[in-house]
C-alpha cells in the first residue's frame, strides 16, 4: 500500500501546535484556546499530546507491514531500542546543555524529572507497539482497551477521586521517583507529574486507538469508504467522551477514559477529512509546510526543545531581552498582546521550518 500523505499532513499539524503552545512568545499574554485546561475541561491545547500518540499508534500498524503485524525476535528488539532511544532522548532534553547560564553552574541533577512528553511518548511506543502486535486482532485489542479504561477509573476513584489533591497516580509517582523527581509548577501549586506512571493505562489507549483506526484504514474495502467509516467511527468516540463526561470528567492532567474517548474521537475525524483531501483529491495546500514537521517529527520536536531552552537560559540576548520577548514586543508595538505573543511562537516555528525543509527536499528522515 503507498504512503499515506495525510498521516504526514496530520503528524506536522501536531508538531507544529505543540511548539507553539509549549513556548508562548512572551509567556502571559497568551490565548486561552493555547493553553491547557487547569483540569477538568478540554482545549484546543489539549488535543496536541493525544494527537500524537494517536498517530504513534497509526505509524506502528504502517511501520510494522514488513513484520506482518506479527511479533517476532527482530520486531521486538526494533521496539525495545527504540522506545528506549526516545526515553533517553527526552530526559537528555531537560538537562541540554547541561549548564545553568542563569544561576552560572552545572545542571543539578537532584531535580531531574524523569517522565514527560517524550518519555511518556518512548513508554507508550513501547508497551503499546508490544501489546498490539502481540493480540493482533480487533476484538482483543477494543477488549484491552476497554479493560485498561475501566481498570484505570475503578483504581482512581477507589484508592481516591479525580481531584489534583486526591488522585492517587501523583502519591504513586511521588512514592517511586520523589518529590524532587516529578514535575513541579505553579501551574498546578504543587509536585504533580501529568505525564505520570498511572496515566500511562489511558494513553497506551490513545495509542491503540490510533493503531485501529489505520488498520480501518487500510482495509481492502474502497477507499472513500473507509475514510467515512474512520469519520462516523470518531464521531461516536467524541459523542461517546462527551457523554460519559458528566460521570467522568473529561481531564488531561490524569488522561481520564472520558478523554481518550473524546480526543481520540475528534483525530479520527481530523484524520478522515485530511485523508479525503490529501490522499483521495491529492490537494498540494500546505504541503511544503506540514509535511517537512511529520516526515521529521521528533526530531524538529526535539530542536525547538533546545532552542527554547538556550533562549529562556539566556544564552541568546538582545539586550536585557530574550529572543522571543523582543519578538512579541516588537509586535506588541502595534497588535493586541495575545496576538503578538503568538507571532513570537511562530517565529520558532519557522525556524524549525528552515531546519528540516531542506532534509524534507533532499529526502532525509532523522528517526528516534
Amino acid at each position: 500500500m503507498k504512503r499515506i500523505k495525510s498521516l504526514d499532513i496530520m503528524r506536522g499539524l501536531t508538531v507544529i501546535m505543540m511548539i507553539i503552545v509549549n513556548n508562548p512568545g512572551d509567556g502571559y499574554n497568551v490565548f486561552k484556546c493555547l493553553t491547557h485546561s487547569p483540569w477538568d475541561g478540554f482545549t484546543v491545547t489539549d488535543l496536541v499530546f493525544p494527537s500524537f500518540l494517536f498517530i504513534v499508534g497509526a505509524s506502528v500498524w504502517f511501520a510494522f507491514r514488513k513484520f506482518d503485524h506479527k511479533l517476532n525476535k527482530k520486531a521486538v528488539i526494533k521496539i525495545i531500542r527504540r522506545g528506549i532511544l526516545i526515553y533517553v532522548v527526552g530526559i537528555l532534553l531537560y538537562i541540554v546543555p547541561f549548564y545553568n547560564f542563569n544561576d552560572h553552574c552545572a545542571y543539578d541533577f537532584s531535580h531531574l524529572r524523569l517522565l514527560g512528553v517524550l518519555p511518556r511518548i518512548g513508554i507508550v511506543y513501547l508497551i503499546g507497539s508490544l501489546l498490539v502486535l502481540s493480540l493482533r486482532s480487533v476484538r482483543k485489542i477494543i477488549c484491552t482497551i476497554i479493560g485498561l479504561m475501566v481498570g484505570y477509573t475503578a483504581i482512581v476513584y477507589i484508592f481516591g477521586d479525580a481531584t489534583l489533591q486526591g488522585y492517587v497516580g501523583r502519591m504513586i509517582d511521588i512514592n517511586i521517583f520523589g518529590v524532587n523527581h516529578v514535575y513541579n509548577s505553579s501551574f498546578y501549586g504543587m509536585p504533580y507529574d501529568p505525564e505520570g506512571l498511572l496515566g500511562t493505562m489511558t494513553a497506551l489507549c490513545t495509542m491503540m486507538i490510533g493503531y485501529l483506526a489505520a488498520m480501518l484504514l487500510s482495509r481492502k474495502d474502497d477507499f472513500l469508504t473507509n475514510i467515512k467509516t474512520l469519520t462516523a467511527a470518531g464521531g461516536l468516540l467524541m459523542f461517546a467522551g462527551a457523554t460519559l463526561d458528566y460521570f467522568v470528567p473529561i481531564n488531561k492532567p490524569i488522561w481520564s477514559a472520558t478523554y481518550v474517548l473524546y480526543a481520540a474521537g475528534i483525530d479520527m475525524m481530523i484524520w478522515g477529512v485530511l485523508a479525503y483531501y490529501y490522499d483521495v483529491k491529492q490537494t498540494k495546500a500546505f504541503v511544503g509546510l506540514c509535511e517537512p514537521f511529520g516526515t521529521n517529527a521528533l526530531f524538529v520536536y526535539a530542536l525547538s526543545e533546545v532552542v527554547a531552552t538556550l533562549v529562556w537560559l539566556k544564552v541568546f540576548m538582545i539586550g536585557d531581552q530574550t529572543i522571543f520577548q523582543c519578538i512579541s514586543e516588537s509586535f506588541g508595538s502595534f497588535l493586541p498582546l495575545r496576538l503578538a505573543s503568538l507571532l513570537g511562537a511562530i517565529s520558532l516555528v519557522a525556524l524549525c521550518w528552515l531546519v528540516v525543509y531542506p532534509l524534507y527536499r533532499k529526502k532525509i528522515y532523522i528517526k528516534l
